[in-house]
């Protein structure tokens, strides 16, 4: 039977059918084997990430009754650097620079082992509570160190603009991207932008 993963959608055949139905559950054993052997000494990163459930809602309301972007942007800061760093990633936030006059907001990056860009984790806020796609947003001023000088078109652009013609611009850009808003959560492979997957 096979595994049906909750609350992920595989838009635009980002994995095959087939792969999601016969490889998924396969290749993910050996993290799960890891993680329950890693259980008999300390929580795992699905039990961190199912005691944060009461969090979660706070956020929500939080954000939700919230109107000043800058605190928005704090808000949703502060969960998903713990929903991250839950998952194994370590939050260091940076400005990556893409050219003399444009700096991208990292709040944690990877790298492979030749130190190039294996993977960027991007934070975008939404001014609404609704669910709008975080690739229609724009970065906020608010996001940018104040010794930056912030290029204004460059903030304005939405951030499928700014990912094709910033980042996977690089000569050597990160394979993987996770954006996340407030309530959504993209992985975007680089291999598979182009075909819009």
């Amino acid at each position: 039977m096979p595994l049906v993963p909750i609350g992920i959608k595989n838009e635009n055949d980002f994995y095959s059918s087939y792969y999601m139905d016969s490889l998924l559950e396969n290749d993910i054993k050996s993290v799960l084997g890891y993680w329950n052997e890693m259980a008999d000494t300390k929580q795992t990163p699905y039990q961190k990430l199912m005691g944060m459930s009461r969090e979660y809602f706070k956020f929500c309301s939080d954000f939700d009754n919230e109107k000043n972007s800058f605190e928005k942007l704090k808000l949703q800061r502060t969960f998903y650097s713990s929903f991250f760093t839950n998952l194994g990633y370590e939050i260091k936030p940076n400005f990556i620079e893409t050219d003399e006059m444009n700096h991208v907001p990292v709040l944690a990056s990877v790298n492979r082992d030749d130190n190039t860009p294996l993977l960027w984790l991007i934070q975008v806020v939404s001014q609404s509570a609704e669910s709008i796609d975080p690739l229609d947003l724009s970065f906020i001023c608010d996001q940018f160190d104040a010794n930056l000088n912030v290029n204004k078109e460059f903030v304005e652009k939405n951030l499928e603009d700014i990912i094709n013609q910033d980042i996977f611009a690089l000569p050597s850009p990160p394979r993987y991207l996770i954006i996340f808003s407030h309530n959504q959560v993209l992985l975007i492979d680089q291999t598979k932008w182009n075909n819009s997957r």
